[in-house]
């Protein structure tokens, strides 16, 4: 069936508790996840590999298990801001995690990420209330390359042609939600509400919306050829109050969904 719709599921990975943020290193082609359980007031952290469509390890909780995000990765360092507590939001420092080893490579506090592009990163110090140095460090070590202006920083972080692709989203009222809702009325039979999110990938539609459902709102995602045929027609979420402002992106030729907020979704699209 994935050659007649010339797209291959890759893979399907499921966790204990709501997939908060995925990151891919763009340098390793992996994937790093990260999982908050409210419950049990748990942060753990997940990495994959594109390539073999294999989950190397899962549930690893650094010491600080609440207080921390992830920020992004490169090169297999994982990158995380610390925060104090729930009265303080701001990031209290950086710690970085080598993912091939699971071992804390180092931790900067008063610190913030600013900026990164591959090895280059751009720390944010906190010397007062209102008083800021930049500086420019080494991503393996965190160890401060030279102090400079942020001027001189952000001349070091160039921008890349990114290798990520994210919807259009529509929201009701405007005129292509309803030029997309009349189609997806003809498509699919369902009325969408409240937003719409829209992608055109090669020959591939791709396509997030809601629509409601008894007294709840449904989430399904629908994906169809140039021809219009329905290649993925997949429910999201059952049941939701509310809709999900970030519900799909392709890496390369890699679409990434998440199911029930805890089930990872992974297919390729072929050229």
């Amino acid at each position: 069936m994935d050659s007649l719709f010339n797209m291959t599921h890759k893979a399907s990975f499921q966790f204990q508790g709501v997939i908060w943020k995925l990151h891919i290193d763009l340098k390793t082609e992996s994937v790093a996840i990260e999982v908050r359980d409210a419950e049990t007031w748990n942060t753990s952290f997940a990495w994959a590999e594109l390539s073999s469509s294999k989950m190397l390890w899962q549930d690893f909780s650094l010491e600080e298990n609440w207080w921390l995000g992830l920020i992004g990765v490169y090169d297999s360092v994982m990158l995380f801001h610390t925060f104090k507590d729930e009265k303080r939001p701001e990031p209290s420092g950086i710690l970085a995690l080598d993912a091939q080893t699971q071992t804390q490579l180092w931790e900067l506090k008063n610190y913030q990420l600013h900026d990164w592009q591959e090895n280059h990163l751009v720390g944010q110090y906190r010397k007062g209330l209102q008083d800021f140095e930049y500086h420019l460090l080494d991503l393996h070590t965190g160890k401060i390359k030279n102090e400079s202006s942020l001027d001189d920083a952000q001349k070091i972080i160039k921008p890349k042609e990114s290798s990520f692709l994210y919807p259009q989203q529509y929201r009701e009222g405007t005129d292509y939600f309803e030029t997309v809702s009349q189609f997806l009325k003809q498509v699919s039979q369902h009325k969408i509400v409240q937003a719409v999110d829209y992608l055109e990938f090669k020959k591939y539609i791709i396509i997030n919306y809601f629509f409601q459902k008894e007294e709840n709102i449904q989430n399904n995602l629908l994906i169809l050829d140039s021809n219009v045929r329905i290649l993925l027609h997949e429910v999201l979420i059952t049941q939701t109050k509310g809709i999900s402002l970030d519900s799909f992106f392709i890496f390369k030729n890699y679409l990434f969904f998440i199911k029930n907020k805890s089930q990872l979704e992974i297919f390729q699209l072929q050229h």
